[in-house]
């Protein structure tokens, strides 16, 4: 069966995406590309040669959860097709759609540094976490609507689990946009690069503020993926 061959797949991306971000942020701090305590992901990526290594890293993600939506996709027409659902059909598409707007976002992020093409990036950063996250939510409402189906791994301890994902990351979202807002605002001083934004700058709640920005960052990106 389909389900009990591809497991291992959201297994592999859960520690292949954090272990690319740690690659990336080693090599960052290495070269002093930017501050050691919490860079945004995004800065970790931006200078060479740490920006090639993001991007290829990025790319080969990309491609992975591509694999996982499809298979996500082909998991439910198998058990849909022929039960006169319509409905979970039709949301099946839909999210199938959106999950491959979600992956082409993450390869806009990897390709386009924010130094260099900072519209595309930003563009690619909102397909992959807030499209990202509508990808959750149907994919929570998928899994609630067919409990009834035998769907390997399909249980009410997932759905709500997902569900528990969903709010994780709606909140995480809201505190991104406000903390990136409020930092954006205070910026990190005249003449210094926010990558290398510190608590050395003459105004700390500043960067305290940059901090909150990027952990929400962090762990919104694991929610989404």
């Amino acid at each position: 069966m389909l389900e009990t061959r591809h497991h291992w797949l959201p297994i592999i991306i859960a520690v292949y995406l954090p272990v690319s971000f740690i690659i990336t942020y080693s090599i960052a701090v290495g070269n002093d590309h930017v501050e050691p305590v919490f860079p945004y992901i995004s800065d970790t990526g931006t200078s060479s040669p740490e920006s090639c290594v993001f991007g290829q890293l990025l790319n080969i993600g990309a491609a992975l959860a591509g694999i996982i939506i499809y298979t996500r996709y082909r998991q439910c027409l198998y058990h849909f097709e022929g039960s006169g659902r319509r409905c979970l059909l039709c949301l099946n598409t839909i999210a199938f759609i959106i999950g491959l707007l979600k992956i082409f976002g993450v390869s806009l992020v990897g390709n386009f540094q924010e130094t260099n093409v900072l519209t595309v990036h930003l563009i690619g950063a909102f397909l992959a976490f807030v499209v990202g996250f509508f990808y959750m939510v149907l994919q929570t409402i998928i899994s609630y609507k067919s409990q009834s189906f035998n769907i390997a791994g399909n249980t009410l301890f997932i759905t709500k689990f997902r569900i528990l994902l969903c709010i994780a990351d709606f909140i995480l979202l809201i505190m991104l946009v406000i903390a990136a807002v409020v930092a954006n605002s205070k910026g990190p001083g005249p003449g210094k690069a926010k990558q290398h934004w510190s608590s050395d700058e003459p105004d700390p709640p500043g960067e305290t503020t940059r901090i909150y920005t990027n952990n929400p960052s962090y762990n919104s990106t694991g929610a989404t993926n």
